[in-house]
């Protein structure tokens, strides 16, 4: 999970003083790509952060550029996952370069790959992605 700085300070900030009273629509403003895993992962902690924090937890949907941007610009505050490689040009520009967003330091490992049939698999002779670089095995495909 990653969130903006500017969002990250402004909780830090709240929750050392305390809210008082109800509070106001979309404290905070959850990005949510269109993959499901990232949807469940936004629902829980739109639920934790309410239920913990007492904060409004808005959830909007965006492609991966659009959360990143917003959150650069403060208009969205987190993104549940954010894949690495996948979206290392979005981290190195708005994390490493721009420094606007933090990435959670505590990040959980995964692995990720694609799969086929068995059948394409003998059919084509491919075993790994990089199998795809190959002309006479991407033609098949």
């Amino acid at each position: 999970m990653i969130i903006s700085k500017k969002k990250l300070t402004q909780l830090a900030v709240a929750s050392s003083i305390g809210l008082a009273g109800a509070a106001q629509s979309a404290d905070l403003v959850i990005g949510v790509p269109n993959w499901p895993s990232v949807a469940m992962t936004a629902d829980i902690l739109k639920v934790v952060i309410e239920d913990n924090y007492g904060l409004e937890v808005e959830l909007q949907n965006g492609t991966n550029p659009v959360v990143f941007e917003a959150m650069d610009g403060g208009s969205m505050h987190v993104h549940p996952e954010v894949w690495l490689p996948n979206q290392s040009n979005l981290h190195n520009t708005y994390v490493k370069e721009k420094k606007t967003v933090s990435m959670n330091p505590n990040g959980v490992p995964a692995f990720q790959g694609m799969c086929v049939t068995k059948g394409t698999a003998e059919r084509t002779g491919i075993k790994a992605l990089a199998d795809l670089s190959d002309p006479d095995v991407a033609v098949n495909f």
